[in-house]
């Protein structure tokens, strides 16, 4: 069986910390292929691809973490083409504003456009490759500044958007119709998943086309409570991932009795 695990990084595996994270022990302890597809600190959007990729690799059991909606996606401009920018304020006008949009996204590539940290044992998929997009919370992209991958105009025009354009009800809703939308292509491919809701504030008025036995929060097993470390999945690598492989491993076995 081919478990794959998409989510953000309370979903990730750490390169650091091998054989630590949740889905690593649970795949050990089964003897399934782990697919590890989360990415820390990425968006709704990117976790949505990672949906995409689980289906196009023919996952047989799909584990799905939301994320927080304060996470965006920005063309990654540091790679020698920083034109397209200077060319849409040069020429701006609202009646040409798509025409001159960068462009560096291409669909047709899905997840292999999203950087990737080689923190991640996700990182280390061949298809990973030629990124052409930062998916970051907001606050991390800032970060990029420090290393000149985030101009100073796009580090100010980000600061000016969340004080003057985000919402984070908008944002929130935005990003549960993601969500939905990728666990409807999940049931269309007919793969059996799980979807963690916890940072969708537990909400689940949210999802309300997902079978509720599909749905868990992280407080039904007091995941909240154990012990939190640096490491990328944020967990203490000794004592975090085997009761969170233990609860998702019987969460799986009642939902595959029920198939």
């Amino acid at each position: 069986m081919k478990l794959a695990v998409c989510g953000d990084s309370w979903f990730s595996s750490d390169v650091k910390h091998p054989g630590r994270s949740f889905g690593e022990l649970l795949c050990a302890k089964r003897q399934w292929e782990l697919i590890s597809l989360a990415l820390g600190g990425c968006s709704t959007f990117a976790i949505c691809l990672q949906v995409d990729q689980a289906i196009e690799m023919e996952s047989d059991f799909v584990v799905l973490g939301t994320t927080t909606p304060d996470r965006i996606d920005i063309p990654m401009m540091d790679r020698g083409i920083p034109g397209p920018f200077q060319r849409i304020r040069d020429l701006f006008n609202w009646d040409n504003l798509f025409m001159n949009s960068p462009g560096v996204f291409n669909r047709y590539r899905g997840l292999a456009n999203i950087n990737y940290d080689p923190e991640f044992l996700s990182s280390q998929h061949d298809f990973l490759t030629e990124p052409t997009i930062y998916s970051a919370t907001m606050a991390n992209l800032l970060w990029l500044r420090e290393s000149k991958k985030l101009t100073p105009e796009q580090a100010e025009a980000l600061k000016l958007y969340v004080t003057n354009l985000y919402d984070v009800g908008v944002k929130r809703e935005t990003d549960a119709r993601l969500i939905n939308d990728a666990c409807h292509r999940l049931e269309r491919a007919r793969i059996p998943y799980l979807l963690c809701i916890e940072n969708m504030d537990s909400d689940r008025s949210l999802f309300p086309g997902i079978d509720p036995d599909k749905i868990m929060t992280m407080d039904q097993f007091q995941f909240g409570i154990l012990p939190r470390s640096s490491a990328m999945f944020h967990y203490c690598p000794d004592t975090g991932g085997q009761p969170f492989a233990d609860y998702i491993e019987t969460r799986i076995n009642q939902l595959m009795d029920q198939q």
